[in-house]
């Protein structure tokens, strides 16, 4: 479990906690409590879908799950491509502003929204932020992976790469085995040290625009567990649950 943005708001005590496995047992001075990926839910939660790979298993277990055709383009990243990959769970201000920068450029692209900096710093300040890399023989950074990680399990919250910006097909299927590639390192990694779970990050189940479909399909070639989690404020004071309910009835309306 991880606890992070405390602060406060109107006299309010506010915080968001990762990971809660019960809730209800949570025990904490703020009002209103954030819980995101929560095991359980009430009945004001949003439901979310991800997928979760066991890292507990062995390596060798972990690797079968993964489709044929994606072992064959590892193993080929792995043998002819030369690729670097390095990682970072300490990741310096540059390395988080060169990140930022790397994913803002893929972002404008497909047209998605700015990183927020600030975040991934208070992340970095919980020792919570570990960031993956991969680049060719020419030292250029082809992807990159961002995670939320607390010891137990590393949430991929961003995964940048420079597809969208070549116009070569040999240099973006280079690009498409270097990301696999790199999931595949980062899910050793984790499990060298210890971790119990790596999550993809969601799953948009519901959603049949093509792209999303196409990043399902990915994510689901690594094999892993589908599992439902919740997001939702929950009050722990008298102040929190009047302050949540004029909230509630304010946005109904």
């Amino acid at each position: 479990m991880l606890v992070t943005n405390k602060r406060e708001k109107i006299f309010l005590k506010l915080e968001n906690v990762f990971f809660a496995e019960d809730y209800r047992s949570y025990k904490s001075y703020a009002d209103i409590v954030l819980f995101l990926r929560s095991a359980k839910g009430n009945s004001k939660a949003s439901v979310f879908n991800t997928l979760q790979i066991d890292l507990p298993l062995e390596e060798k277990i972990l690797f079968a799950e993964i489709g044929k055709n994606y072992r064959y383009e590892i193993n080929r990243a792995e043998k002819r491509d030369e690729l670097c990959y390095s990682v970072t769970c300490k990741p310096t201000q540059s390395e988080i502003e060169e990140f930022c920068f790397f994913y803002n450029s893929f972002a404008a692209n497909k047209g998605l929204l700015e990183l927020n900096m600030e975040q991934l710093y208070l992340y970095r300040d919980l020792n919570a932020l570990v960031i993956s890399y991969m680049k060719n023989k020419s030292d250029e950074l082809l992807c990159s992976h961002l995670y939320l990680a607390d010891g137990t399990r590393a949430l991929g919250l961003y995964f940048p790469s420079s597809f969208r910006m070549h116009t070569d097909n040999e240099q973006r299927t280079l690009i498409g085995r270097a990301n696999k590639y790199l999931h595949w390192l980062d899910i050793k990694y984790f499990k060298a040290r210890g971790f119990l779970c790596y999550d993809f990050g969601g799953l948009a189940l519901d959603n049949i625009d093509k792209g999303m479909s196409n990043i399902n399909e990915f994510k689901i070639h690594f094999g892993g567990n589908r599992v439902v989690e919740y997001d939702f404020y929950y009050p722990l004071t008298l102040k929190g649950k009047i302050m949540l309910f004029i909230c509630r009835k304010k946005f109904s309306e």
